[in-house]
């Protein structure tokens, strides 16, 4: 699977992304650091059943940064919202997914359904401590790589050594598929903007899933998946966000990692058409 660039329009609100399939809307929220294009392989088997907006999260792609000061999860969903026009499915990977959660809690009338994929839900005391050192080293990074470029007009990007994350993501040796998700990966981290890409992950490191009573009240269909080896968003997270969700159904991928849309894009979509789609066929 190539993951070539797609052109992109304004979906309003700052927001760049494009629009895809026919049937019921469905939103698809990236990750911290990818862009639209992480979604190729999903939006492949799902374009027939649905109606699919991509967007670019702020400071991602081609979509403007949020303002810097006071940054949170609420401030990207608020953003977020302007794409949607009417009751939407919304699905999200990574801190897409903890969007998604809460547009769902915040918006209520414009989420109809919810993917969680791959998400975050009570990170134990050494994720969490792992997981702020990373925002940290991507913080000092990132004012490196702004003042690298205000030196240099012609200097655009400082080079990123991205293999710690590729290993999370891919394990240490891909191959096939995750081969190619690996390099894709790689080059979209490369060309990320660094202040957009240290921003996202510090609210990614330092937010959770919305409060159990609130999880409570989500009552539309949902899905929540992750893949059984992935450490960060694990199985049992997995299940516990499912068990909360009044309508929620979960999968755990054999043999998938972090990246599982790109990687295992067919058990998901299938997975996504059960729940979601109005065909008889499914």
């Amino acid at each position: 699977m190539i993951w070539t660039t797609q052109p992109r329009f304004n979906l309003g609100g700052e927001l760049q992304g494009y629009r895809i399939g026919e049937g019921p809307p469905m939103l698809l929220l990236h990750g911290v650091g990818m862009r639209s294009e992480f979604w190729a392989s999903l939006i492949t088997e799902l374009r027939a059943d649905f109606c699919i907006t991509v967007v670019d999260l702020p400071g991602h792609g081609h979509s403007e940064s949020l303002a810097a000061s006071d940054l949170n999860l609420a401030r990207y969903s608020d953003r977020i919202v302007d794409a949607i026009d009417k009751a939407t499915i919304v699905i999200g990977h990574s801190l897409g997914a903890l969007i998604a959660l809460d547009l769902a809690a915040r918006y209520t009338q414009r989420v109809s359904g919810l993917g969680v994929i791959n998400g975050i839900y009570r990170r134990d005391e050494s994720a969490s401590i792992q997981v702020c050192k990373r925002a940290a080293q991507l913080a000092t990074q990132s004012a490196t790589q702004v003042a690298t470029q205000v030196e240099k007009a012609g200097d655009t990007r400082a080079p990123l050594d991205n293999k710690a994350t590729l290993s999370r993501w891919f394990g240490t040796d891909p191959q096939g598929i995750e081969k190619d998700a690996a390099a894709a990966c790689d080059h979209w981290l490369r060309e990320a903007d660094p202040t957009g890409y240290s921003d996202a992950y510090q609210v990614f490191a330092h937010s959770d899933a919305p409060d159990d009573a609130v999880l409570r009240t989500l009552s539309v269909p949902a899905l929540v998946a992750t893949g059984n080896e992935d450490p960060n968003s694990s199985p049992s997270m997995t299940r516990a966000v499912a068990a909360l969700l009044p309508d929620a159904q979960h999968l755990i991928v054999d043999k998938a990692r972090h990246m599982m849309p790109m990687t295992h894009s067919t058990e998901l979509a299938h997975a996504l058409l059960r729940r979601f789609s109005t065909s008889p066929s499914v």
